[in-house]
């Protein structure tokens, strides 16, 4: 099959996902053809007949340097955020032409410096000529199969070329967000053990305001626990699902087919997804939930091991985890061999409640629980 027979089948493949998918028309690539199995989102219709048109947009004005000359040896180059998850945009002429533009700007020169992958930013790959070239506010890298090369910019281009590449990644995904129609959409109260199914007005309404404003790295967000109260908006259809976790009223975590990205959102869209569940529920208590009201957690080890204090993200996600832990009254009182294993002390403003975790028991005000694996199981989530 002849090379313009294939990108027909395959662009013709991103559309039917586009209109059948959830979001933005994400596509995972077959494993078989490309062993890092990126995800490839197609550009828009408005600039598609552009991009295949064979004709390359140059604009002789511009001031060219290594990474134009580059560009402009490649038919097919993709957007990447550097510290997010897998995804590659497929780049239009126009965005090219106004990347070169920003890219004309800098004032390069060689720089020998060792590459962290983790302090970039952006990166444009060529994948006719598997060139990948990587930004961040002071330097840039090119990697191809003879290497490395390194280089310093000596004005404040980079910055100016950052916030572009990052305005056309966003702009991508938010051009797929709208026109895409879900088969399904439920929202859960995590935290309240609640769901709700979306009608197709309340659907309608969360595409409205579900923009994508700013991208932030993955490992910044390594140890962040969602606040309380946790929502989670789950989307599916036939093609593909997705979650929304609300890490607060800014920050989202997108997840599709494991692939995780960290997003700021407009707070109009958490304060929809309350206002949604208010609406229907009443708050349920939960056993343990007024553990949320506190504001720092000590842990006591038995074992010397896990001794720590936190006020985040261990103590949201050990009170998650007590929540969440199969558990029923005791019919009778801890026996003598059973040790205890740890004791968690929440702080709270005007008081201070205290667990004592046992191998399969919780003692909490006085109450015993039995919970299978209880101990094993929150110090897991200091080991994960």
């Amino acid at each position: 099959m002849n090379t313009k027979a294939m990108k027909g089948i395959g662009l013709f493949l991103m559309i039917v996902l586009a209109a059948a998918g959830i979001f933005f028309g994400l596509q995972k690539e077959d494993a078989d053809e490309k062993k890092d199995a990126r995800t490839i989102m197609e550009e828009s219709s408005e600039t598609h007949s552009s991009r295949n048109s064979e004709i390359k947009i140059v604009d002789e004005n511009i001031k060219t340097n290594v990474i134009i000359e580059i560009l402009r040896s490649s038919d097919e180059i993709y957007l990447k955020n550097s510290a997010g998850a897998d995804f590659l945009i497929y780049l239009a002429d126009n965005d090219i032409k106004n990347i070169e533009m920003m890219l004309s700007l800098l004032e390069l020169e060689n720089a020998n410096i060792p590459i962290i992958f983790q302090e970039f930013d952006y990166e444009l790959y060529l994948q006719s000529k598997n060139i990948h070239i990587y930004f961040n506010k002071n330097r840039v890298f090119i990697k191809d199969e003879s290497g490395f090369s390194g280089y310093r910019d000596n004005s404040e281009g980079l910055t100016k070329l950052i916030n572009e590449l990052e305005a056309v990644y966003l702009e991508h995904l938010n051009t797929y967000i709208q026109g895409i129609v879900p088969k399904e959409v439920v929202i859960e109260a995590v935290d309240n053990d609640r769901k709700i199914l979306a009608d197709e007005e309340l659907t309608e309404e969360i595409k409205k305001v579900l923009e994508f404003v700013g991208a932030i790295d993955n490992p910044s967000m390594k140890r962040v626990s969602p606040e309380y109260p946790l929502y989670k908006v789950a989307m599916s259809s036939e093609a593909r699902n997705a979650v929304l976790t609300f890490m607060n009223n800014e920050v989202i975590r997108l997840d599709i087919m494991g692939e995780i990205s960290y997003f700021k959102v407009k707070p109009e869209l958490v304060e929809l997804i309350k206002g949604s569940v208010q609406e229907r529920y009443e708050e349920k208590k939960l056993l343990f939930s007024d553990l949320f009201n506190s504001h720092t957690l000590i842990v006591d080890d038995a074992g010397d091991k896990y001794d720590f204090e936190d006020q985040s993200y261990y103590r949201l996600e050990f009170i998650r985890a007590l929540i969440k832990a199969e558990k029923e009254p005791a019919e009778k009182e801890i026996g003598p061999r059973n040790k205890a294993r740890a004791s968690l002390k929440f702080l709270f403003n005007d008081k201070k409640s205290e667990i004592i975790l046992y191998d399969d028991y919780i003692q909490y005000e006085d109450k015993i629980y039995k919970s299978p694996l209880i101990a094993d199981n929150i110090f897991k989530i200091i080991t994960q």
